[in-house]
């Protein structure tokens, strides 16, 4: 049996996707188009774990490279001054969800015992 996390992926890819313009920093771009950008792929490839019927978990490693890549990006993209507080602890706690979603996937679940 498949796992239905992909759910949980593509939740946290819109919430990065829709952060900027609930979170007002809009005029952020650094910050708006990194979050857009990774939010979209992620989003994408839970979308894609969702059709998906073979057992591979490819799309979690993809999310989880998102997820390291949204917590570098403040580093990366330069938005972690003082008054860019909000942008960088959306994209890190975000990001360190993803991680956590996509690892658990990845390494901790167990396979399904196959029917007898």
């Amino acid at each position: 049996m498949k796992s239905k996390m992909f759910w949980l992926t593509g939740l946290l890819g819109v919430l990065l996707i829709l952060a900027p313009f609930v979170l007002n920093y809009r005029d952020d771009a650094n910050a708006q188009w990194s979050h857009i950008i990774l939010g979209a792929v992620i989003l994408i490839v839970s979308i894609i774990e969702a059709v998906d019927q073979s057992t591979s978990n490819w799309e979690y490693w993809a999310a989880g490279l998102g997820g390291v890549v949204a917590i570098l990006a403040p580093f990366l993209f330069n938005f972690r001054s003082a008054d860019q507080a909000t942008q960088m602890w959306t994209s890190i706690i975000l990001g360190a969800l993803l991680v956590i979603v996509s690892g658990y996937e990845v390494l901790l679940k167990q396979p399904a015992e196959p029917a007898r």
